[in-house]
């Protein structure tokens, strides 16, 4: 099943264990997945340790020690913590990721990026400050987490 409804290498699987992720901790499942659908509208923060794929809408932030794809129709209207975030649809808020950021064509974010790796197709826009945080790693990513959570990640924190 394609993530995105390509033939491009997204497959939930392929969202779920990015081979540049094999060696750390764990903290993802390749079974288990979070999806919000299409039509849902979604008000409050998430912490997941599992893969998540929003398909709806989130107004709230989102902490995952794992991967996050926001497809084609899906908004965010909320800062993202994440190990790998993959956007297809429209992103208010910053974002901050431990592994990797993949814009597609149809991506739309507005906010401030931290990423160690950033992919971005023709198409894709960002209107924020971009940080290239080549410090960051995979396994220092539950530390990242763990300090946007204890750090009071609230419904105050996102755009409105």
């Amino acid at each position: 099943m394609a993530m995105f409804g390509s033939k491009k290498t997204d497959s939930l699987n392929d969202m779920a264990a990015p081979a540049s992720t094999s060696g750390n901790s764990g903290n993802y499942s390749d079974n288990k997945v979070t999806i919000l659908a299409g039509g849902t509208v979604f008000r409050g923060d998430i912490e997941t340790p599992t893969n998540l794929r929003v398909d709806g809408k989130i107004v709230g932030n989102i902490v995952s020690t794992s991967n996050v794809a926001v497809g084609k129709g899906g908004i965010v209207e909320g800062n993202v913590t994440a190990s790998t975030l993959r956007v297809s649809g429209s992103l208010k808020g910053n974002i901050e990721v431990a592994v990797k950021l993949i814009l597609d064509a149809s991506a739309s974010v507005s906010g401030d990026v931290k990423a160690k790796d950033i992919t971005m197709e023709s198409g894709a826009t960002i209107n924020g400050k971009i940080t290239m945080d080549m410090s960051a790693s995979a396994r220092d990513f539950n530390s990242l987490a763990t300090s946007a959570v204890s750090n009071g990640v609230g419904t105050d924190d996102y755009p409105r």
